[in-house]
């Protein structure tokens, strides 16, 4: 069971450490690592965990582990492939990064910081990317911020693959994996509704797929996974 239960206090990772610090205290108890159960506990974790000198992936690229529009630059940044992609404000803006990127119908609006398939719109014209646009921007998101900005993605077909992955320390790892190992766990095959929402989930065999799972090997590293888990998605 649950011993010890701490409000987040909206994301206080001051208030959290502190409160954790005085628990370990009075209860005599040791803190071995910080676990995120969700994807808005993702960014905080690694706050709490470096506060209180635990292990903690680098607090560089935290903010590229929740948010896709900087998580994308990393991936791009470390050489990958990526989608097309631009953050925009208005239906001015998002005419011109269509534009300037090049981008043909259909394209995909979504919150940056978004999980699941929430909020998450495959658009097959102007019209409805303006639509979405306006559903996101000023909006709460799924992680209870308000979104100022939305995210307007290249469409990429293709059949989409999810890669969950485990990373950990490992002291023979060699230099590359800067000194962590990422092994997979698990892969699944998607099929989704033309509005982007989860239809069904096929389990693959990794082995069968050595690209793939290279590709997402990279993305993790790319945006600093050093330990735990971690959720690649993507089109092949």
């Amino acid at each position: 069971g649950v011993a010890h239960a701490l409000s987040s206090r909206h994301r206080d990772v001051f208030s959290i450490a502190r409160e954790l610090q005085v628990l370990v205290g009075r209860c005599d108890l040791r803190i071995a690592c910080v676990v995120p159960l969700s994807e808005v506990a993702v960014e905080i974790s690694d706050a709490v965990a470096s506060c209180l000198g635990l292990p903690h992936n680098p607090m560089g690229s935290m903010t590229a582990r929740r948010d896709k529009g900087l998580m994308k630059g990393a991936v791009r940044e470390a050489g990958l492939r990526v989608a097309e992609h631009a953050r925009v404000g208005t239906e001015e803006g998002l005419r011109a990064a269509v534009t300037e990127l090049s981008l043909a119908y259909p394209v995909v609006v979504k919150t940056p910081s978004g999980m699941s398939t929430t909020d998450v719109h495959i658009c097959n014209d102007e019209k409805e990317a303006s639509d979405a646009l306006a559903s996101i921007v000023g909006g709460t998101g799924p992680d209870g911020r308000t979104v100022d900005m939305a995210l307007l993605e290249e469409y990429i077909g293709g059949t989409e693959f999810a890669i969950n992955l485990m990373a950990f320390d490992d002291a023979n790892a060699g230099s590359g994996d800067a000194g962590s190992r990422l092994l997979v766990t698990d892969m699944w095959k998607y099929e989704k509704t033309e509005r982007a929402r989860y239809d069904s989930a096929e389990i693959c065999n990794p082995a069968d797929h050595p690209d793939l799972v290279s590709y997402a090997r990279d993305v993790a590293r790319a945006v600093g996974i050093r330990y735990g888990a971690a959720h690649v998605e993507l089109k092949a």
